[in-house]
């Protein structure tokens, strides 16, 4: 995979994310991100765990100075 260029770490200042369990499919998540209007995605929990530990990466890598990336 190539590595991410700067754009993609941005995001609206104003995002709003919710998580919330499917107690009828207990494997599930449901991840509802919304600025102006929302969108939904069922994620399993193992997609859940990776992209958490994805934007743990990101919120790292851009909390370093500048100089450090």
């Amino acid at each position: 995979m190539s590595e991410p260029n700067e754009s993609e770490f941005t995001a609206p200042e104003a995002v709003n994310v919710s998580v919330a369990q499917i107690h009828s499919l207990p494997d599930k998540l449901l991840l509802t991100v919304w600025t102006d209007d929302q969108q939904r995605f069922v994620l399993s929990l193992r997609m859940a765990k990776f992209l958490s530990g994805a934007l743990a990466q990101a919120v790292e890598k851009l909390s370093l100075p500048r100089d450090e990336h």
